[in-house]
């Protein structure tokens, strides 16, 4: 594919994430506070997450729970941040706002961020979108999926594909005919998953790097997205290109 749309419509984002993992200058309690000092002009409304009823040694011993937040800072009802001693992570639930607007607001708080010194190394960048189709995707999309000849492409199925581009790993899931919570509601459909990461070393420093990474990050998303969809698919959401 040459050029890549634009936007699509109706847009099927339902949501886009943009998280950094990392180790904090700062002892794991405090973080919140001074990330909420830093960004509170920012944002209209915060709350505690249940998790962080827990206790740490729970958190910091449980793989699954290392990584999670244990704050939220909102901006209205589709922005929101979430804070934890190891994790930050942007969300935009529907409408989506754009990558220029998106990023644009990312890299506004992390600015601040970068004043406060409390993110001291950043392990890991990802840029998630998650895809909601109301229909069976997978015969729309340039992924075949069969058990002993027999086509499962009407089925509930998720198949899930991990592989490498460059310094950035794409990681694909795609839900035909499933059951999904959004905003707090169930909602039957199919969805492209697509979270590409990028790991950091130390040999260079987060904020001078992080901007070409997460547009790198991106492009590899929108190539990957759109690569999937069948020519005749694409057509009929619409697509507007660059002038």
């Amino acid at each position: 594919m040459t050029s890549l749309p634009v936007r699509i419509e109706p847009c099927p984002i339902a949501e886009a994430v943009f998280e950094v993992r990392y180790q904090a200058g700062y002892p794991s309690e405090a973080v919140f506070g001074v990330v909420f000092a830093a960004l509170k002009e920012l944002f209209d409304s915060n709350s505690k997450l249940p998790i962080v009823e827990l206790p740490e040694t729970i958190r910091n011993e449980d793989p699954n729970l290392r990584y999670q937040a244990l704050y939220e800072l909102r901006k209205g009802s589709k922005i929101r941040l979430r804070v934890g001693p190891r994790v930050l992570t942007f969300a935009n639930t529907r409408p989506y706002v754009g990558w220029t607007d998106w990023f644009g607001f990312i890299r506004s708080v992390l600015s601040r961020l970068e004043k406060t010194k409390v993110l001291e190394f950043a392990e890991r960048l990802g840029i998630r979108y998650i895809n909601l189709f109301e229909q069976s995707i997978l015969d729309k999309v340039n992924l075949s999926v069969s058990i002993n000849g027999v086509d499962l492409s009407d089925q509930t199925t998720t198949p899930r594909t991990e592989f490498h581009d460059g310094d950035i790993t794409k990681v694909l899931q795609v839900s035909n005919r499933v059951q999904v919570t959004l905003e707090g509601k169930k909602v039957n459909g199919s969805v492209i998953d697509i979270d590409c990461l990028h790991l950091f070393g130390r040999e260079r420093s987060f904020y001078e790097a992080y901007p070409d990474i997460a547009v790198s990050a991106h492009q590899a998303e929108k190539k990957l997205f759109f690569g999937l969809l069948k020519p005749e698919f694409l057509e009929t959401l619409n697509p507007a290109y660059q002038e």
